[in-house]
């Protein structure tokens, strides 16, 4: 049976022309499937042939019966073809396959940066806490930077809620989180971090506002892009408010974000918007 069918299939391809030849344009195709596109193009070639005019155009006339006789087998090969015809995508809906891809990546990684500055928050606040109070012990951790560069790299193009020029800064500010996180590594003991601090111009306190203030930047980012269960995932609470503080922790001890000479505690002051 499944060879009988090809054979007929065979059959109808050698008469079937305008069925083959319409598949096979790409134009065709360009504003969605044809079903019966060859019966289309051979009804279109007898109408063309009936209605010439002139010397010249009645040389159609001799392709009238070649139309003709083509139009029943490509009716039959059309219909056997209804399967591919009519489930084939469009080239708008191929093209728009890519961006879906895109967007879904793109999805992914403000998740992946957004969970780094919410790692980063809770680990340096510990830190600081754990500090100030002279804890025995550290909680273990370190800064996290890699998807939220990726993520401001892009962003300096399409700038989020609270941008005015200033992207450019704002990516310098998260490679200086980077670096700042390398040299800060995983200290394990208080003599670490004092080393660190004695070492750097930024304080733990430093480190902490610089990601939180990329944290309240990117907050229209995130929360633009992220479902409320991704958001509830991170423990994300919405906030038009830029005030920074450090939980547990009486008196901000700063050295590098100051203004006149003292912490700056809005992130809307920060000298680099």
């Amino acid at each position: 049976m499944k060879r009988a069918f090809i054979v007929a299939l065979l059959a109808m391809q050698a008469v079937a022309c305008a069925s083959l030849i319409s598949l096979s344009d790409d134009t065709s195709s360009a504003n969605g499937p044809k079903p019966y596109s060859g019966v289309e193009l051979d009804v279109e070639g007898l109408g063309s042939s009936a209605s010439c005019t002139g010397h010249g155009g009645c040389v159609s006339l001799l392709f009238f019966p070649l139309f003709l006789i083509d139009l029943p087998f490509s009716f039959a090969l059309d219909t056997l073809l209804l399967p591919y015809t009519l489930t084939r995508p469009t080239k708008q809906a191929t093209a728009s396959l890519r961006p879906n891809i895109e967007q879904t990546e793109w999805n992914q990684l403000v998740l992946q940066a957004a969970q780094e500055l919410q790692y980063n928050h809770e680990w340096l606040s510990g830190l600081a806490l754990a500090i100030d109070k002279r804890a025995p012990t550290l909680p273990s951790g370190a800064v996290k930077a890699r998807a939220l560069e990726t993520v401001v790299r892009h962003a300096r193009n399409s700038p989020s809620a609270h941008a005015g020029g200033e992207e450019k800064y704002v990516y310098e500010d998260v490679l200086k989180l980077g670096e700042l996180g390398l040299a800060l590594g995983s200290p394990d003991t208080a003599s670490q971090v004092e080393r660190f601090e004695r070492l750097s111009s930024y304080s733990i306190h430093d480190v902490l506002f610089l990601n939180d203030f990329l944290r309240w930047y990117l907050r229209p980012t995130i929360e633009k892009e992220l479902d409320t269960q991704q958001l509830h995932s991170l423990g994300w609470t919405s906030s038009s408010g830029d005030h920074f503080e450090i939980a547990g922790v009486k008196e901000l001890n700063m050295r590098h974000f100051l203004r006149e000479g003292k912490p700056i505690e809005r992130f809307s002051l920060y000298p680099g918007l």
